[in-house]
């Protein structure tokens, strides 16, 4: 991530309305608990968020948001 220094953790109640102002930049909306997002936090600030979603045996990746300042930055890659 070109030298920027990140946290990657589990969602904690306390994210909630981050993560609902992260998600409403890309027009969705928190439907699940924090606790079922891996979030990605830099200089205190949700950076990013993905959720591991299942359906049947399946797994999927959805969604996987970045906010706006933070795009170009490869942390959807890490995610």
């Amino acid at each position: 991530m070109g030298g920027i220094k990140f946290l990657m953790r589990k969602g904690i109640a306390a994210d909630r309305e981050a993560l609902e102002k992260l998600l409403a930049e890309s027009d969705m909306e928190v439907s699940r608990p924090p606790s079922e997002f891996l979030v990605v936090e830099i200089d205190g600030e949700l950076a990013g968020a993905a959720r591991l979603e299942w359906e049947e045996q399946n797994a999927y990746i959805r969604p996987i948001v970045v906010g706006g300042k933070w795009r170009g930055k490869d942390i959807g890659k890490v995610l």
